[in-house]
């Protein structure tokens, strides 16, 4: 039976979606991978294993290279991997690299073959005879993603994650601190957040829905935070607004799911200090949250629709142009060039000039962040058009392949518009 899973997938026609290519194309990621179907399920035969394909992209598309380089190449993947897979890597590089031209053509032939949509990064999971047995598009947290390989291949003692996170707060002038935070439920309603939230949670909710999360938390001493929650990469669910917990207990915390259907992966958990001499930190919790219109009544979904469209044509007329970043905001002077990589320390600030246009007269929210940082300049309403300055902490280990310009219409909470930028940042 095909089964599908998704676990965060963008349409190609968002601006900013494409990598500079690179000068040759590259192999798979490692000899465990074929170029070839064939040869490959008769291994699949004689070892008794299945048969993953990949589409990918290799030089341009941003989501493939985080599949590759968070997921596919981490020891967690490659262990089951070796118990269970054979691996065939289907690639579609841009016409620049010099692919060769017969596995350019092959290729294309086996992609018509098993029916592979447009979506990139894309992965067919067969049977040693061929049969496909489900296809897992997208990207997401490598949990999630060998929790469902598990799943969907019905494979026996698949892993337990934690739902709790731990994370060490340090400072220059102090101790470091260490801070302990746990989802324990979750629930669309303030007096009813019982639902029992465990790692690699799948949910399902509809657009525009408050949801709450309950956290139980740990604090030393009288050491001070606020603990905010957020979604990871373009999802950006709202956070509470900054208030101050100590010691331990349980907090809850709340947000609305955007407008925009589609499947997000994580929660991240901000811990951000009082005492700004420590440096913030996340804590990230696997999890799935479907936003789809399936729990809508058809009255409701042509509301929705109407809205988005409105949405969509007004502010895919907006013009965005990073024009120049820096280390400092006193020196933000270099270049901003598309593709680029920039090397970043430990918690550093990443800083960006941003020269824009908006459609219309509706003043907008404008901010800049890094699938791994936190943006912490994001918040008042700015004009129309002109320059401002946003800024990134980075605050997880790279590397990404982009950075994300988001834009919220004043008085629009739920609407968003998002475009990727090309650029990795790497830790030094």
């Amino acid at each position: 039976m095909k089964t599908l899973f998704a676990c965060l997938f963008l349409p190609l026609l968002l601006a900013g979606s494409f990598l500079h290519a690179a000068e040759k194309w590259l192999p798979p990621p490692d000899k465990r991978w074929m170029l070839k179907l064939e040869p490959a399920l008769e291994r699949a035969k004689k070892e008794n294993k299945f048969v993953y394909v990949l589409q990918t992209g290799s030089d341009w598309c941003s989501w493939c290279i985080d599949l590759e380089e968070r997921v596919l190449s981490q020891k967690l993947f490659t262990d089951f991997a070796k118990k269970h897979l054979i691996l065939v890597y289907l690639d579609f590089p841009t016409a620049k690299i010099p692919m060769p031209q017969e596995q350019r053509s092959y290729n294309q032939a086996l992609r018509k073959k098993l029916n592979f949509g447009n979506g990139y990064p894309a992965a067919k999971i067969l049977d040693a005879n061929g049969k496909e047995l489900f296809e897992a598009d997208g990207y997401c947290r490598e949990n999630i993603y060998i929790s469902r390989l598990y799943k969907n291949l019905r494979l026996p003692n698949a892993p337990v994650f934690p739902a709790a996170g731990k994370c060490t707060l340090t400072s220059p002038k102090g101790k470091p601190v260490n801070v302990s935070v746990e989802i324990t439920a979750w629930g669309t309603s303030p007096d009813k957040v019982d639902r029992p939230f465990s790692a690699v949670e799948e949910i399902k909710i509809a657009p525009r829905t408050r949801i709450f999360f309950k956290l139980r938390y740990q604090l030393p001493g009288k050491f001070r935070a606020a603990l905010n929650i957020t979604g990871m990469d373009d999802m950006r669910i709202g956070r509470n607004k900054g208030k101050k917990i100590d010691q331990s207990g349980t907090y809850l915390v709340s947000t609305i799911l955007p407008d925009r259907l589609g499947m997000w992966h994580g929660i991240r958990c901000a811990v951000m200090p009082v005492d700004h001499n420590y440096t913030a930190k996340f804590i990230l919790f696997d999890c799935s949250i479907q936003v789809t219109d399936q729990l809508l009544s058809q009255a409701e979904k042509n509301a929705r629709n109407q809205r988005v469209a409105a949405y969509n044509e007004l502010y895919g007329k907006s013009k965005f142009k990073i024009v120049k970043w820096g280390y400092s905001l006193k020196s933000i002077n270099r270049p901003f060039v598309s593709g680029k990589t920039i090397k970043v320390k430990k918690g550093q600030n990443l800083h960006f000039k941003i020269r824009y246009q908006l459609p219309g007269k509706r003043p907008s929210v404008i901010w800049v962040e890094s699938p791994q940082g936190y943006s912490h300049s994001a918040s008042g309403m700015e004009a129309v058009s002109g320059e401002l300055t946003r800024s990134v902490s980075c605050l997880a280990p790279g590397p990404r392949s982009h950075l994300l310009v988001t834009l919220r219409p004043k008085g629009l909470e739920t609407m968003k518009y998002i475009i990727r930028i090309p650029c990795r940042v790497v830790w030094e």
